[in-house]
């Protein structure tokens, strides 16, 4: 008798807390905990989600797995959680999902499919893609899934090309219609809105994400976004001189300023003809009010630095090395090959210093990985070999080789191969360890130099040109700092497939970007035919 009034006193509490909070009836059914603790905890947790309050949702799922540890669902709810956070992958919500593995013969057969398609987002394994498309199947009607389908589809996308982000936008149009009342979802629908210029999807989900706050919060939150999409989709001289009117308002704190220069930026660089001197001034006037703010100055300066790259301005950008530099975009102009003459001295000696923006010192295989990079691009195979060498010999004190670093190396390898003159080996080994890496996270930023020349292989091929084209048309962005160059390749690829049309609207974006580059890469462009030949 008294192991039913239990069980029908968690039945209650289960019904009426999860109403109150607002937890959607379909969740309910799968939560089996019999501690009344750990269900409070867990149902707040899951309110604080849906409402995209990350550390309120990490705290509430902690204690509902302090509570009880065999509870399955909240230890995979404390993985989401943790990812939301900026922790995806990491071992704290890796050790939550192999609790939850633990005990996952408790949970019902859709939650147990859930569990293993987080297990490889978590791992950014290409496998959750299909794994999240089979959940679907499965259950097709299913707000949740739908959104981790979409959600794992906008994390692949980056690494996938451009079809893989246009289908994105139809599964977070699929989820959002299944359940608009979850900040959550929204979260990743509007910022790709933002980013690509979407004005109606970003006054749709916008409206979506005002309506989901508490009444007393929805007029500043409307006025966030108004402000915010009435730079990202104004004409580039209007946003500018709103950036700059914001700024001198003097009532922006430094956590404000990213996100606002960000569109703003966005702006400028996604316009039918984008304007460069435009994007100097609005980081000019964001560096002269912001560059000393521990916040955000570093960030800024680092940025700048890498929009200087991907303008050609390359005598400008160097005089920021080594205090500001980002190891990805002062490789990139080796690997395209307009790097005027020093400038792989330079870099070098940036990244020998090894020292972060931040002050903090990075890893030595880091350093060791970037600078065979640098080699590889020059294509000096003995020092890239050495490097590449020393990365993988283990010294007194280091940690065991972190996997993503791993295959980056292969990765590297690979290219070695190229260089060597075998190039169905070269890129057979450098599919095989882009695959091994994933699609998020620090094995992306690993990645990039690499990408970008597996990219000018596919190309050479004509039967993988169009995965080439795919790929580096979603490498593009109106937020990406370096995008110029990736403008040229990109009107080479259309060209060698014919496409005379989208070859043009590449190249006029290139030429616009370009038009204030340093003499001496000016005249690396010219050695790149319209024609696609080289």
């Amino acid at each position: 008798l008294s192991t039913l009034v239990d069980r029908v006193a968690i039945g209650l509490l289960r019904e009426l807390w999860g109403r109150r909070l607002g937890v959607p009836e379909p969740r309910l059914a799968a939560i089996v905990t019999s501690n009344p603790v750990a269900l409070d905890a867990y149902l707040r947790g899951e309110s604080q989600l849906r409402a995209a309050a990350w550390d309120s949702a990490v705290a509430s799922f902690s204690r509902a797995v302090d509570a009880d540890s065999t509870f399955a669902l909240a230890q995979l709810r404390l993985a989401e959680a943790f990812g939301w956070r900026g922790l995806m992958g990491t071992d704290a919500a890796r050790r939550a999902l192999a609790t939850a593995r633990r005990y996952a013969s408790r949970l019902p057969p859709r939650e147990r499919l859930m569990l293993t398609v987080r297990e490889l987002h978590e791992a950014t394994s290409f496998d959750a893609v299909e794994a999240s498309n089979q959940l679907v199947a499965r259950y097709p009607g299913d707000p949740e899934a739908r959104y981790m389908q979409a959600d794992i589809a906008f994390h692949a996308s980056d690494a996938l090309g451009l079809s893989a982000r246009v289908r994105t936008v139809a599964l977070f149009d699929t989820a959002v219609a299944l359940d608009s009342t979850s900040a959550r979802v929204l979260v990743h629908p509007l910022a790709m809105a933002l980013d690509y210029g979407d004005r109606e999807r970003f006054q749709h989900y916008s409206a979506l994400a005002v309506a989901r706050e508490r009444p007393d919060r929805r007029a500043a939150r409307r006025a966030e976004f108004d402000t915010i999409g009435g730079l990202r989709f104004a004409a580039p001289a209007e946003a500018a001189r709103g950036f700059e009117s914001l700024i001198r308002s003097g009532r922006l704190n430094g956590a404000r300023v990213m996100p606002l220069l960000h569109a703003t930026s966005s702006a400028v660089l996604g316009a039918e003809e984008p304007a460069p001197e435009l994007l100097r001034r609005i980081y000019e006037v964001a560096h002269t009010a912001y560059g000393a703010d521990p916040l955000v100055g570093t960030t800024i300066k680092t940025y700048y630095a890498c929009l200087l790259v991907g303008l050609g301005r390359m005598d400008e950008a160097r005089q920021r090395f080594p205090t500001q530099w980002s190891p990805n975009c002062i490789i990139e102009p080796i690997v395209w090959r307009y790097a005027p003459r020093g400038w792989r001295e330079s870099v070098q000696e940036a990244l020998s210093l090894g020292r972060e923006p931040t002050g903090a010192r990075p890893d030595r295989r880091d350093v060791q990985y970037r600078l065979a990079l640098l080699h590889l691009a020059a294509g000096d195979l003995a020092a890239a070999r050495t490097l590449l060498a020393d990365v993988t010999t283990p010294r007194v004190g280091e940690d065991s080789m972190p996997a993503m670093l791993g295959s980056a190396i292969d990765a590297a390898r690979g290219w070695a191969r190229l260089i060597e003159g075998d190039s169905a080996a070269a890129l057979t080994a450098m599919d095989r360890a882009i695959d091994a890496m994933g699609y998020n996270g620090r094995g992306v930023y690993h990645l990039v130099p690499l990408r970008l020349r597996r990219i000018q292989m596919l190309m050479a091929d004509p039967r993988r040109r169009r995965e080439a084209v795919d790929l580096l048309a979603g490498l593009i962005r109106p937020t990406d700092r370096v995008a110029a160059w990736r403008y040229l390749e990109l009107a080479r690829g259309h060209a060698l497939e014919g496409d005379t049309a989208r070859a043009t609207a590449a190249r006029r974006k290139f030429d616009a970007l370009w038009q204030g580059a340093d003499p001496l890469v000016q005249q690396a462009a010219r050695r790149v035919r319209t024609d696609g030949a080289r």
